[in-house]
Order: C-alpha cells, then structure tokens, then sequence
C-alpha cells in the first residue's frame, strides 16, 4: 500500500511497543482445517454469453435472411396446418385427445422430466384440442378404427411442432422493413405472443389453488346464496377429478403390466380379462385368434395393447353423476351446477366458426371442459386449472355483474395482504406499513402499497392485481402498451417515488396518513438503504426482464426499472434462501441486476443463478451489447419446488438446494442472523457479494496471515503479513472486505489496530466503509474474534 499508511502502522506498533507486549504463550503450531462446501451446495452456473450471431451482417443482407425465413415459415405454416386438419378430422376427437394427453402430459410418478425432453408441451395437446372442436361431427368417418394409429401419432407430433414453431417466424418479415423504434416494439409484440401460445406454469400447482381460493375468497359466500356452489369447491372438484384421471391412468398401466409380463398366451388371456371382465370374447375366442400370430409378443401387442387403448377416452370422461360425486360438498340445485359445467364447456364442431387466432386467442383456455352427451363431459387436459384457473373461475362469476365488480375491487387489497404475510413470515422481526399517502407539491396526492423495514433497509413494494387483456396477450399493440404501462411502468413510478420520500427523511422518524386514514410512523432512524420491487398477481412476460421496454421507448430512463414478480415467485424466493440476509441481498442484487444486465430468463432462472453466483459476474453484468442466456437454470430447482408445491406430480422428499458458499463464509452468515447486532444486515450484503470463487481465496488469505501471526514474534509484527484484502466486484459496486489477524492484545489495543488499518484502506479505496474480520490467533473463536462495520471518520 502506500507509504503513509505505513508510517501509521509503524506508529501504531511503536505505541504497542510502550505499552508493553504481552509474550506468545502459543508454541505449538496450530493446524487450519482445508477450505470445505457447505452439503448440498448446487452446481456452478451453466450459462451463455452471446452476442448477436448477424452483428458483422449489413441492414441490407439481414433484412433479406429475415425476408427469407418469414415466406418460408408462412408457407409451411399454412400447409401444415391444413395438413394436422386433414389426418385429425376421421379420427374418432375423445380418444385422439385421451390418447395425447395420457402419452405426451403425463410422467410416471415421482420421475421429474426437465422441459428439454418432452415429446409435447402442453401448448400443442391445447392447439390439437381447439382443431378437433372446430371439425363438425358430420365430417367424422365412423367406419374406421376408433383409436389413432401408431403412425397418424407420429406425423400428428411432428405436425404440432412445425406448426408452433414456423408460426413464431411466419411475421419476422414485418420487422425487417420497419424503422428502430418500430423493430423494438415489434421485439415487444412478439414476446408477448410467444408468450402467450407457449408459456405456461406461471406457478406451482398448490400455490396456483390457493392464490384462487384467496382471490375468490371474497365473493364465497355472495356465489353460494345466489346459486347454491362455492368457488373453492368447483376447484377442489377439479383437483378430484385429476386425481381420479391419475388413478386410472396408474390403474391402466398395471394392468397392461401384468399382461406383458405373463409367461403363456393362455396365462396373458386370463389377465386380461381379469382386468377387463365385461369383453365380450371368451377365452376359447382368445386362444383361435392366437393361433393367427407368429409369437406371443406379438399377439399381445396387436391384439391386448391396442383393444385395451379403446379404453383410454373413458379415464378422462365423467358423467354428471360423477362431477355431483366428486364435488366436496352437498349439492342442492342440480340444474345450477350442470350450467356451471357447460358454462366451462365446449362441444365439438361448435368452434368450426371460430374467427379468431387459435393459438393466441384459445378458447380451451376458460373452457377446458368437451360436452361429449348430454350429461357426459371429457377433460383432455386436466392441468388446465393451474394455467388459467382464475380465468375459469372468472367465467364461472361472470354473468352474476355485482359479485364480478365485487370480485375485482377487491384483488388488490387481497394481493398486498398476500405480499404482507409472506414478508412477516420470512421476516418476523419487521415494521411492516401498508397503504401511505403523501403529497407532493401540495396538489399531486400519491400512494404506497407496502413498505417494509428490516434493520438497515427499506423495502418499498407496489402491488399490481390486474391482468392481462385477452388482446394485449394476442399482441395488439395499444392495448398491450396500456398494460405495460399499467402494470409494469407505473408501479416502477410509484416505487422510485416513494422511494425517494424515504431517502430524503433518512435518519428520522416519518409519519403519512394511509388511504384508511389513520397514520403509518415509519422509522427510518436505522435505514441506511431503500430497496424497490413491483409484485404482480399474474405472470407479465416482461415482469422478470424489463430491459427490452426500455429498448423500446416504453421505459424512459433505466434509473425508473424497477424488478417485478409474481406472488409467487416471491414466494419461492423466501422459501428458498434461508436466511434474512439472503433473502434481503436478493432483492437488493435483483434491482441492480435489473437495472444493468441484459438477460434472457424469467424469475426461477434468475433465483438458481443467483444459488450458484450470487449474481456476482464482474463486469458482464454491465454489457449492453451482450444477452446473458440464464433460460433453463431453474430446471435445478423444479424437483425441489414440484416436492413442495406439486400435485401427485412429485411426492418424495427433495433436499433444498443450497447456494454455493464455503462452509466458513455460511457460519459467518449465520451467526449475524443470530447476533442481529446493528447493522448486521450491511455486512451480510459485503460478505454474500463474493462469489464461491473469491470466498475460497479470501478463506485461503485468512489461513494464511493467521499461520504468519501464530508462527511469527509479535516484535516483528511489521515485517509479516497480517492483513488480506479483498476489492470486491466491478468498479461499479465496489465493497472492501479485510481480514486482519492478531495475538496478544487487549479489545483497546485491538480496536487501536483495526481502526487504523481500515481507515488506511477506505482512504485509499475512496470507499465510505469496509466490513472487517478480525481473528485473535491463541483463541479458540469461531469463525472469527471480531465483526464490525466500520466507516471513515
């Protein structure tokens, strides 16, 4: 360092000198444990940095590619679709549909499949569900076979993907003849229609359940008295049903088992109809069939496997009866609840008018149900409730206008008492005050939804409950440029607004009337930093990633980005980190990642990578001009999560993936949770802003200053290396970290060492203060002597 430093040491020292120096009592050389992880410590990250692949192309030759792909995807788009038309339309619809979603959307159980090997998505099982109620009954051939073959499934598959796919493409060719500003909006228009056809899981089936049941939890009692059904049970039903689908699907498989598992074609016969007794055929008929095939492989798969699949349409059909049986209540008007089925119900032929975009605009999103007879009703897709179960519900309340309005008045009182039972739960500790209202300019009357204090920090929170219009999600730009700026822009406003209220009264006591209009005293006494955050109820496609409106115009100013999530999310984030310190750095690092990264991946992707770096990546954080490709890390978090929050999808017991730290660098964390001494969640921030890699070399650094001491006279204390150093981040966000070791002193003398080493340091840094730890070497403290926060002066 520099000389001026020095002289303060050498004086220091030379002060110690007078004071006298006790001896080194230790003469055995202690041994220091090797560097070791904390258990379960989740895989180092696996993402790409890219830059654009066409950056060394002129306009000229990229508008001609984009041309190119556009035709090309529109012809193949057009001609496959009329070709899935073509081969669905003699197929017998209920067992094509029972046929996909058996094979294609179910998993055996506890097996988590990550997204990459599916066959099928649920997006094309919903587009192939939409194109079989749009073919009229009188166009069916019912003199063919009444299942699909093998090979109409295969060419129905590959049909799927090629349409999906060349339909992302077909309207590349407008964005090629279009201004700047008009590509990005464009960019703009296009995620929210990718969005909108293949997107889904916004959440996990039990937190989807429960956020509908609080939603409508208002309006239960008003839908009971006028029609005689409750909201929560229509729900529950729903899950009864999709278990009762997964029973008989489990039941289907150990049947078949059983069959291909027999020794003899007379033993596999005596299985089979045990398994389905009321066949007409007799085993005598059973055993002459036999005789047609070369091997009893052979016979089974031709004759046992494909009769038992004409089976299949009747796991996911139910009857009237049925839905009355499995509703978790008494039903006291029939006729009430089968309007509530057909209300949620299509029939097929009767979309063969259907004039708008299927794959934007699908009416089996809020129609799941296929009234097949009259009181007989098929469910293809049963996860349809954890994907749009609100529109369902919606729906369902809808013709009753005083409950809907009732309904919809009272979403954003019912998501900010969500967000506030989640911050109380993971921060008990914390002055939690809703609903502030404050002037400014003595005319202009704001408001603030949440604001949070834990120790040194704020966290100002803007709930937003509405959802997304049916025409902004199919990309009409107007509409979905009202929304932006609705749900994403403003809140964004609201929260830098407020914000700035509360920076300007650090140190002191604020008090602000509430919109209930008694008071909120808000202390900020303690407050050194004020965090943002916009919580959505629904997923936005631009909540996790707002880099791309501010591209586009739609943002004016990156200081007013703001980072949004679901409920949801912000539940699987508290859930996930453990600690308050955890918790607090990863809204705080999720604001400035915002702010600075241009990054590809929505909130569970951001929450692995930060497992795995605490968002510390140097300087990428800061480059524009590359694209961080984070999309697919929270397939390392799914199992965990589907343990947690899932429905018969993943049942056994899932270790929480923990983040990557060393196990020195995690007691230290968690003794500040315990200790909570002033300003301990400022130093939790410096210590988790260093990636495993320079935890590990900070760690190595202690070890080694702590051997110097130990092994070294004290008298010579200058001429060692008592001290490591660590600078940590980019020049933009730079924290100071030291270790300093020591033998032999008092807790004055100490403080007199520490003291002027750090000022040394924060004067040379230009920092305004430094977490220090300091490590008396003949002690036997773990995992250090002393803590502290120190600043200049």
């Amino acid at each position: 360092m520099g000389n001026k430093r020095k002289l303060k040491r050498k004086r220091h020292n030379n002060k110690r000198a007078k004071a006298g120096l006790r001896k080194n009592k230790t003469t055995a050389k202690k041994r220091y444990k090797s560097i070791r992880s904390i258990p379960d410590m989740i895989q180092p990250p696996n993402y790409i940095i890219s830059e654009s692949p066409v950056k060394n192309f002129s306009q000229e030759q990229i508008n001609k590619l984009i041309s190119s792909v556009a035709t090309d995807s529109t012809q193949t788009y057009n001609n496959k679709l009329q070709e899935l038309i073509d081969i669905i339309r003699p197929i017998e619809p209920s067992s094509l549909l029972a046929h996909f979603s058996m094979y294609f959307l179910t998993n055996s159980q506890n097996h988590y499949l990550p997204d990459a090997e599916h066959i099928l998505h649920q997006y094309h099982i919903e587009l192939l569900q939409a194109l079989t109620l749009q073919v009229k009954m009188e166009e069916r051939d019912y003199k063919r076979i009444p299942i699909p073959l093998p090979d109409e499934i295969d060419k129905i598959v590959d049909l799927l993907k090629e349409i999906t796919s060349s339909y992302n493409l077909m309207r590349l060719k407008t964005a090629s003849d279009s201004s700047e500003k008009e590509k990005n909006e464009y960019l703009i228009i296009e995620q929210m229609r990718n969005h909108t056809v293949a997107v889904r899981n916004w959440a996990y089936p039990i937190q989807v359940i429960n956020i509908i049941k609080e939603l409508f939890n208002s309006v239960e009692e008003d839908i009971y008295e006028k029609i005689g059904i409750r909201i929560s049970s229509i729900v529950d039903m729903i899950i009864n049903v999709q278990e009762e689908i997964v029973e008989q699907i489990n039941d289907y498989h150990s049947k078949i088992s059983s069959v291909i598992s027999a020794k003899t074609i007379p033993e596999a016969i005596d299985k089979y109809l045990s398994a389905y007794p009321h066949i007409k055929s007799t085993k005598q008929d059973l055993l002459k069939l036999a005789s047609k095939f070369p091997s009893k492989d052979s016979y089974i798969n031709n004759v046992f496997l494909k009769h038992s699949q004409l089976f299949i349409a009747n796991m996911f059909t139910f009857s009237l009866e049925d839905f009355i049986r499995l509703y978790p209540e008494n039903i006291s008007d029939v006729d009430n609840f089968e309007l509530i089925l057909d209300s949620l119900s299509i029939k097929f032929g009767e979309l063969a008018e259907y004039r708008y975009d299927i794959l934007l605009a699908n009416p089996v999103w809020d129609q799941p149900l296929i009234k097949v007879s009259k009181n007989n009703y098929l469910l293809p897709i049963p996860s349809l409730i954890y994907e749009f179960g609100i529109k369902m519900m919606e729906r369902v309340i809808k013709p009753y206008k005083d409950i809907h309005k009732k309904y919809i008045n009272n979403r954003g009182y019912i998501l900010e008492n969500l967000i506030e039972q989640l911050f109380l739960k993971s921060f008990p500790e914390a002055k939690i005050f809703k609903g502030s209202v404050w002037k400014e300019q003595k005319t202009d009357e704001y408001e603030n939804d949440l604001v949070i204090i834990i120790d040194s920090y704020a966290i100002v929170v803007e709930a937003k409950s509405g959802n997304i219009n049916d025409a902004a999600k199919r990309g009409a730009i107007k509409t979905l440029t009202r929304e932006v700026k609705e749900l994403l822009i403003e809140p964004s406003i609201q929260a830098n607004r407020f914000k700035s209220l509360l920076e300007k009264n650090l140190g002191s006591k604020l008090i602000l009337k509430t919109r209930k209009g008694t008071e909120n005293n808000i202390d900020l006494s303690n407050v050194q930093r004020v965090i943002t955050l916009s919580v959505t109820l629904e997923l936005f496609v631009f909540g996790s990633n707002k880099y791309e409106l501010y591209k586009a115009g739609l943002i004016k100013e990156k200081d007013l980005i703001v980072p949004s999530m679901t409920v949801s999310d912000l539940e699987a984030v508290l859930d996930l980190l453990d600690t308050s310190s955890e918790k607090i750095h990863y809204l705080i690092r999720r604001e400035q990642f915002e702010k600075n990264a241009n990054y590809f991946g929505d909130e569970h992707d951001l929450l692995s990578f930060y497992l795995k770096t605490g968002f510390n990546i140097g300087d990428s954080e800061f480059k524009e001009d590359h694209q961080l490709f984070l999309s697919g890390e929270s397939e390392e978090l799914s199992p965990y999560f589907l343990s947690k929050y899932g429905i018969n999808d993943y049942t056994i017991d899932v270790k929480k993936p923990r983040p990557r730290r060393t196990r020195w660098f995690q007691t230290i964390i968690d003794h500040l949770e315990q200790r909570k001494t002033p300003g301990w969640t400022t130093m939790a921030q410096t210590l988790l802003n260093l990636s495993f890699e320079d935890q590990m070399a900070f760690e190595k650094g202690v070890n080694k200053i702590k051997r110097n001491v130990l092994n070294t006279n004290f008298h010579k204390l200058t001429n060692i290396d008592n001290m490591v150093i660590m600078l940590i981040g980019p020049h933009q966000r730079k924290d100071v970290l030291i270790g300093i070791a020591y033998k032999g002193l008092n807790k004055d003398e100490r403080n007199d060492l520490i003291n002027v080493h750090t000022s040394d340091i924060l004067e040379e840094t230009g920092n305004t203060y430094a977490t220090v730890i300091g490590f008396d070497v003949e002690s036997q403290h773990n995992p250090y002597s002393f803590l502290g926060l120190l600043s200049k002066g």
